[in-house]
This record gives C-alpha cells, structure tokens and sequence, in this order.
C-alpha cells in the first residue's frame, strides 16, 4: 500500500474521532510510528524512563526559555522606556516652542485659518 493513501486513511480516521490540535498530534504519532525510517527512532525514544525525559526537557527550559523569555521581557520595557521619554521631551519641546512663540498652538484652538498657515495650494472656502 503507498504511503500517500495510509497518511490519507489516518488522516481521515483521526480527524472524525478527534479534533483540533490533539488530531493532529495523533496523526503525526501514528504516522510517525508506521514509517520504516522514524518508527525504530520512535520506539527508541519511547524506551527511555520518564526522568530522562523530565530531566532533558527542564534543561530545555532552564538553558533556551527562560533566557529567551528574559530577553523578550527586557526589550518590551527598554521600548517602553523610550517610547515614554521620547513623548515626554516632545511635549516639553512642544510646550518651550509654544511660550517662546508666544501664539496659541494647540490643537484646541478654534480661531480661523490665516494666511500664515503655509499651506500650498489649498483652496479655504470662508463661510459668513
């Protein structure tokens, strides 16, 4: 029997008696376990006491998890930083330009458009 129509056939078995990501780990276990190549791999490692399998995946976590996790966390608060100062020196900046100017710059104003506006071909329709 080729391969291809047993994945199909385990394919097919396992989704309408299981579902979602435990159908897929099934499948692939199955699948796994059948091949020529990976089924004496499998059932190798499958041979192994439970404390090796704990040990090696707390070594997992202990050398590539955590520091990655740390990392993660240390650039989330360094932007953080940044993003926060950066703001906080725009809006002083934004305040010493507005005393020394002397004009009301902010956006709540409500006084019509003048020709100091800068704009550049923009038509301003003046309503009476």
């Amino acid at each position: 029997m080729p391969e291809s129509v047993i994945v199909n056939q385990l394919c097919t078995t396992v989704v309408f008696h299981c579902q979602g990501a435990y159908a897929l780990a099934t499948m692939w276990r199955v699948y796994v376990q059948n091949n020529p190549t990976l089924g004496p791999m499998y059932a190798k490692i499958q041979s192994k006491p439970s404390w090796v399998w704990k040990i090696a995946i707390a070594t997992v976590i202990l050398i590539v998890v955590i520091p990655l996790g740390l990392l993660v966390v240390t650039a989330m608060l360094i932007g953080l930083m940044v993003f926060f100062l950066l703001g906080a020196l725009a809006t002083l900046l934004g305040s010493l330009k507005r005393i020394f100017r002397s004009e009301d710059t902010s956006m709540f104003n409500q006084t019509p458009n003048t020709d100091k506006d800068a704009r550049i071909n923009v038509r301003v329709i003046h309503h009476d």
